[in-house]
């Protein structure tokens, strides 16, 4: 919705879960650390926004690659707060069950409640007038300013939201293993699962992004467990192989079927 191709996802990621694990630690409630892990990515988001306005292209994309390797280098820095590689341990846990398997269902189910809200409250701003003008600011900046589009308010407003949003999967991460190790989640492997997940569910859809989420984690948890060692080769030789073959990702075979959803048509009536 900003007309930015964004490398930094991982930065919000981590702040999230380092606010939400250094709260915890110190007695809040997991209610309390929601809500602290949301308000500091929305801050930091807002504090952030205007790189929108005054870079874009290749240089956006080289700011933002660049504030996950700064968060990972103050980690190293402050270990003493941030723990480095070892982590922030002492968290309190999300659900309070003894039981593992029956946990493991508790958790997949309200992380399924967290994405499918955001989808609901994502497609509604995409079929609004607003998601309208993001639209158009996404294939032509200087065409959305010549319709008079205030594309300043709607970049920072787009970029602080989104910060916040992802600031919530870290502090989830953090409660989910009741520790959190910010460094694992600020090298580039993470990203590179993120880029190619939304990708491989097909580029620029946000529906796509989900199905690419959820295959990749799956796929990859699959032939960890059968595979063993050879579960990293097959994984991305699998994903490259996809790459080819399907250009407009996992939603495109959905989009090829109903392709009335995406391609305009026009019906004329004659008279008999």
């Amino acid at each position: 919705g900003a007309g930015r191709l964004d490398f930094g996802p991982t930065f919000f990621f981590a702040l999230g879960g380092y606010t939400a694990a250094l709260l915890s630690r110190s007695g809040a409630s997991v209610f309390e650390t929601f809500l602290a892990a949301l308000a500091v990515g929305l801050l930091v988001g807002l504090a952030l926004s205007p790189i929108t306005i005054v870079s874009r292209g290749v240089y956006y994309t080289l700011i933002t690659f660049i504030l996950p390797f700064v968060l990972y280098e103050v980690a190293y820095w402050r270990s003493d707060i941030f723990g480095a590689e070892t982590g922030i341990p002492g968290v309190q846990p999300l659900v309070n069950i003894l039981s593992p398997t029956i946990a493991e269902i508790y958790y997949f189910y309200i992380s399924a409640a967290f994405v499918l809200l955001l989808m609901f409250i994502v497609d509604k701003v995409l079929r609004s007038k607003y998601g309208v003008m993001m639209g158009v600011l996404n294939e032509d900046e200087d065409v959305a300013n010549m319709y008079g589009i205030n594309t300043k308010f709607i970049k920072i407003v787009v970029y602080t939201l989104t910060s916040g949003l992802i600031s919530i999967a870290g502090w989830f991460t953090a409660h989910y293993y009741m520790s959190f190790t910010g460094t694992l989640y600020l090298s580039p492997e993470f990203l590179t699962l993120i880029l190619l997940a939304s990708v491989l569910g097909g580029k620029g859809a946000v529906y796509g992004a989900l199905i690419g989420s959820y295959f990749v984690v799956g796929v990859r948890e699959v032939f960890r467990v059968f595979l063993g060692g050879l579960s990293l080769i097959a994984f991305f030789g699998i994903s490259l192989a996809l790459l080819f073959l399907l250009p407009e990702g996992l939603w495109g075979l959905y989009r090829k079927r109903r392709y009335r959803e995406y391609v305009p048509t026009i019906k004329v009536r004659r008279k008999l």
